[in-house]
């Protein structure tokens, strides 16, 4: 098998799956005992080894990092602290958010959310952030990704922090740094944000345990509201820490920041092999590689992401990357889809949605994300198979595909049918 959707998961490397192994069956670290004293200082040495390195003075780990998301949003929320509004708080989030935030956010009954829009290669510029101040009044937190899932494209964070800071100095600023952290450095402290949430199973660790790293302000906001309480982690995070996640994860932590820089390296050259021999090679049957997001050598690019969309110059045809991904699948190339090749807005991906790309983009759009594992004789494989099984995945540019929802709705259709006409014999 070749892997190539490490923005979706990475696999587990294997000293830290000896780790987490190890330490499954141990005692509660909350205990008395000389062995609990023992694993909580272990627990408490990964927490300052990981503070350090994000230049934060605590981080609380959690069950992954849509926890480490909701817990900010929920502190903002409820807390009774007294720098926030005692009525509706003034949120702004980006538009190319994890759904799993926006929808969190659009469901806080006590926010007023704002979304800021993003531009044509994915990216909240300065510009667009002060005009939603502007339109909309200072917010109370603003809410912005370090860097985006699907396309790669890094923000501008510590320009945007600033924007927020002038409109309110006691604004809340926290990034989702899920994707960014692993693969570049992030300072809490020099970048001025208050938190950041991080996810071990981004950066070959295990899955089901998060971080989110906050500064002495947000911290004070997230105990004035914790979303459960309890003792455990300062007050901060309830519930008995997850040692055998939390250890594993810190050697994973150790893993992926050794000789960082020249990991990175290759895996941007990796990129550009694949980007220029796919252009090569589709060229010659008249279909267009097209990159969504930042031009892909750019630092303000990821490393490792790569989000293209196949498009046919005949445009009586399209590619279906539904079809695309599960061909690659057949040939062991595991990939990811930017969104379904149906059109419809229900089941694209939202992040395409905000970039303005049409239809017949949309409906050719893989996301090829590599790790550190990636082998350049993988790289060159999974292009000649994607060349290969390419032309399977045509159809006709106005062919609709029948989604899930609609199976179910034309079975549940039948199934009144079959009712009715049940009823009508029994008469």
């Amino acid at each position: 098998m070749i892997y190539l959707d490490n923005n979706g998961t990475t696999l587990i490397a294997g000293g830290v799956k000896e780790i987490l192994i190890k330490y499954c069956s141990c005692v509660n670290p909350s205990g008395t005992s000389e062995k609990a004293k023992r694993l909580k200082s272990q627990i408490d040495k990964v927490k300052e080894r990981i503070s350090k390195d994000l230049g934060c003075p605590m981080i609380i780990f959690t069950s992954g990092g849509t926890e480490a998301n909701a817990t900010v949003l929920h502190a903002l929320n409820r807390s009774t602290i007294k720098n926030l509004p005692t009525g509706q708080r003034h949120l702004i989030i980006s538009s190319v958010e994890h759904t799993s935030s926006l929808e969190s956010a659009k469901n806080l009954s006590n926010l007023r959310v704002s979304i800021v829009k993003v531009d044509k290669v994915g990216r909240v510029t300065p510009d667009a952030l002060s005009k939603i101040i502007k339109e909309n009044g200072p917010p109370d937190m603003v809410f912005i990704m370090s860097a985006n899932n699907e396309t790669g494209t890094i923000m501008p964070t510590a320009e945007l922090v600033k924007i927020a800071r002038k409109s309110n100095i006691n604004v809340y600023y926290h990034t989702d740094a899920v994707q960014f952290v692993g693969k570049m450095s992030l300072d809490i402290k020099k970048l001025g944000v208050d938190s950041a949430s991080i996810s071990a199973h981004k950066f070959h660790g295990p899955k089901g345990i998060g971080i989110l790293a906050v500064n002495n302000r947000m911290c004070k906001l997230i105990s004035s509201a914790p979303m459960f309480c309890g003792s455990q982690q300062e007050g901060l995070r309830a519930g008995t820490e997850n040692v055998s996640a939390i250890l594993a994860t810190g050697n994973a932590w150790n893993l992926v920041y050794t000789n960082r820089q020249k990991k990175n390296k290759s895996m941007m050259l990796k990129k550009l092999t694949i980007i220029s021999r796919l252009t090569k090679e589709l060229d010659a049957i008249n279909i267009d590689v097209i990159i969504i997001g930042d031009t892909p050598s750019s630092p303000r690019v990821l490393p490792h992401v790569i989000l293209l969309a196949f498009v046919p110059r005949d445009k009586t045809i399209r590619i279906c990357n539904v079809k695309l991904r599960d061909a690659l699948s057949k040939e062991s190339i595991i990939v990811g889809i930017g969104s379904t090749c149906n059109a419809s807005k229900k089941n694209a991906s939202h992040v395409l949605y905000a970039m303005k790309i049409p239809p017949r983009v949309r409906s050719g759009v893989i996301r090829l994300s590599l790790s550190d594992n990636t082998k350049k004789n993988e790289v060159i494989i999974a292009v000649k198979k994607i060349i290969k099984v390419l032309p399977s995945s045509i159809i006709p540019a106005k062919h609709k595909i029948i989604t899930m929802n609609k199976i179910v709705k034309l079975r549940n259709a039948q199934k009144t049918r079959a009712k009715v006409r049940t009823r009508e014999k029994l008469k």
